[in-house]
């Protein structure tokens, strides 16, 4: 059974993971199979196959009238960038400077992303339109 992954931040409430609404599960498939179509014209494979829509129930729901659907995919690879690689790099960095201070790596990122305590995650600069992504028209 599949359940919604949701990971709680601190004031920006939640992240959901691993749940869609019906339109955006069947745009995912489309967008995705397309985008394979056009990337195999140049012999460059993709990392997602659509394969369908799954339509679940969560025991417990507090959201019943919501009904919830997961995109499927046969994936070429085993490793997902916020699942793998983000936590592997931020191991590595701790490994190779242990004395470096949060405030440190602060610095680091553009003065729109600092907010308060921490870092505005990507996720929501993008929804919020602070990303510099975003504000191209």
């Amino acid at each position: 059974m599949l359940v919604c992954v949701s990971t709680q931040t601190k004031d920006d409430g939640y992240e959901i993971r691993g749940c869609c609404f019906e339109h955006t599960g069947l745009n995912e498939q489309y967008m995705s199979e397309r985008v394979g179509q056009l990337l195999s014209e140049h012999e460059i494979a993709v990392g997602n196959k659509p394969v369908g829509l799954w339509r679940y129930e969560v025991p417990s729901d507090t959201t019943p009238m919501v009904t919830k659907y997961c995109g499927l995919f046969k994936t070429l690879g085993e490793r997902r960038v916020s699942s793998h690689l983000l936590p592997g790099l931020e191991t590595l960095v701790c490994s190779l400077y242990p004395s470096l201070t949060k405030e440190e790596v602060w610095c680091l990122f553009p003065a729109e992303r600092q907010r308060g305590e921490g870092i505005l995650p990507t996720w929501s600069t993008c929804c919020t339109g602070t990303s510099k992504v975003t504000s191209i028209a």
